[in-house]
């Protein structure tokens, strides 16, 4: 199954969406229409007098900044979240082990020390995991990992020195199917969870089960040719409802269809559309009643560096401009 530290850095590399070899940074500013939550029409007008326009980018407001460092290896060290004056609102610091995998994640407010928060990985000498702690100003969570065998788990839950909850994981020899058990401080069973992979270790079926073994929740997991997920479908057994997501690619068009359905009734159709660098230039939402109706669009447009990776976005809403993003990446020569 994928490692803390690579489901990290594909989170990340979404997020900021390039072509990441190379990258020593990423510098995301984001100008965008602003809400404003107020309980008056007159406390939303003072709010919205302490916000600035800035004509130079379509008199949007500052939405947010931030900027995201790599080592030479890929690895992701840092991530600083801004405020509108350049001050540092949140820093986030990574460390990893001589394999790659993370060692410490390192939440820091500079505004606020007393919610700093510190995770620490500890791993024995065959690299598996075998301890998580969190901890912050006044609370400590503390996670030990045990491998009785081969095919066993044991995961125990400790808040500030108190065992709380554990899980007991067995898995088959080809590693195709494992079963999570969960244990009360009681040692009671409070939950079973089965699960189920295909040859390319992509979840592809999970049941959540009660106490009693009765199941409460089943999802569901396709995938196409290139390993991205194409179907999933959830039920919950309490109340019998099901919704059922399709994405469905065309290669040819570059164009990929989202549909929802819930208890078998369309609610929701877009149709995106990508350009030769994979990045979404419009999507189109349908209306659910008459699929022939587009109700909304939006747009992007792009300016690319010369590594292909795109350094301004502007968006649009039914072709009014909705926000601009700018980027400056840096690169490891």
């Amino acid at each position: 199954m994928k490692t803390i530290t690579n489901i990290l850095l594909i989170l990340i590399l979404i997020i900021f969406k390039t072509n990441s070899q190379e990258i020593k940074s990423i510098t995301e500013t984001v100008f965008g229409e602003t809400e404003i939550a107020a309980e008056t029409e007159r406390q939303a007008k003072r709010k919205l007098r302490k916000l600035k326009t800035y004509p130079e980018h379509f008199d949007l407001y500052f939405v947010s900044k931030s900027t995201i460092q790599f080592d030479s290896e890929g690895n992701l060290i840092t991530q600083t979240d801004f405020g509108e004056s350049g001050e540092a609102k949140q820093i986030r610091k990574f460390e990893f082990t001589d394999f790659g995998d993370i060692k410490i994640d390192f939440f820091i407010n500079p505004l606020n020390q007393k919610s700093n928060r510190l995770v620490t990985y500890k791993y024995n000498e065959n690299n598996d995991l075998i301890q998580i702690n969190d901890s912050s100003f006044n609370y400590k969570k503390q996670t030990d990992i045990s491998y009785t065998s081969d095919s066993t788990k044991l995961s125990i839950l400790k808040i500030n020195g108190k065992i709380v909850d554990k899980w007991v994981t067995q898995t088959d020899s080809e590693e195709k199917f494992e079963l999570t058990t969960a244990y009360d401080n009681n040692d009671s069973v409070f939950s079973l969870t089965k699960r189920w992979y295909n040859e390319n270790e992509k979840l592809i079926k999970q049941v959540n089960l009660d106490k009693n073994q009765q199941p409460t929740l089943t999802r569901i997991y396709k995938y196409g040719s290139d390993g991205n997920k194409i179907f999933e479908r959830v039920e919950s057994h309490y109340d019998s409802r099901i919704i059922e997501r399709n994405w469905i690619v065309d290669s040819v068009n570059n164009t990929k269809d989202f549909k929802t359905f819930t208890n078998g009734k369309l609610d929701h159709f877009s149709r995106s559309y990508y350009d030769k660098s994979g990045n979404e230039t419009k999507t189109e939402f349908f209306d659910s009643e008459n699929t022939d109706t587009i109700s909304f669009t939006t747009s992007s447009e792009y300016e690319y560096d010369t590594h292909n990776n795109w350094v301004e976005k502007k968006d649009f809403w039914d072709k009014e401009i909705h926000s601009i993003t700018y980027r400056q990446i840096n690169y490891y020569e």
